[in-house]
């Protein structure tokens, strides 16, 4: 399964879905950077029925499966409400792999070349590589680490290639700590905290 997630949404999920995200066109010239694809997770079971539930109540016309049974993935989870389906994540990515920047420049051997901020936004475009007024996704970033790491431990939930190859598949006790901290010093005031997955 590949999930694409909007960068400022996995960068700020504290933020109001309904907010227009950055360079919201449909149709464009794009660019990403394959290294920032996240590898390895595995899903728990009632993961895979959430998400097979939510493939099939967004299916136009078909559904199909190889055993009766598993047409019916409601039938085997504590609702199906789609605001309480799931409250861990399940279409975020591990925002410990993600990082802030990510301009992409590329120069063609005729001599011509292209330019890409994170948001896929190009040079002519009034807010190429727009600052981030405030600060703001940055401690959203890491109140995001803090918390995921608390919610799902040290062990990640998806490994990139990014900053030079693939980190370790579990944080040492330091570096989850470090991350814990991260949660009690940015996680937006007045946020209530998500309850904790081993709690479930």
């Amino acid at each position: 399964m590949l999930v694409l997630t909007n960068l400022s949404w996995a960068r700020n999920p504290y933020n109001n879905a309904k907010k227009v995200r950055p360079n919201p066109r449909l149709f464009r010239t794009a660019m990403f950077n394959f290294t920032d694809i996240q590898r390895g997770r595995q899903l728990e079971e009632i993961e895979v029925k959430q998400i097979n539930y939510i493939t099939k109540r967004r299916a136009l016309r078909y559904v199909a499966a190889a055993q009766e049974d598993w047409l019916y993935p409601e039938r085997d989870l504590p609702t199906t409400h789609w605001r309480n389906l799931d409250d861990r994540y399940l279409f975020m990515p591990d925002p410990r792999a993600l990082h802030l920047g990510g301009e992409i420049m590329i120069g063609y051997e005729d001599g011509r070349s292209a330019a890409f901020d994170e948001f896929g936004r190009r040079p002519w475009q009034a807010d190429y590589k727009k600052s981030d007024q405030g600060g703001e996704e940055e401690r959203t970033l890491y109140g995001f680490q803090g918390e995921f790491a608390r919610l799902f431990g040290p062990k990640r939930r998806g490994q990139s290639e990014s900053f030079g190859g693939r980190r370790r598949e579990v944080d040492s006790d330091d570096f989850h700590q470090y991350h814990l901290d991260l949660e009690k010093k940015y996680r937006p005031a007045g946020l209530r905290p998500r309850r904790d997955a081993r709690a479930r």
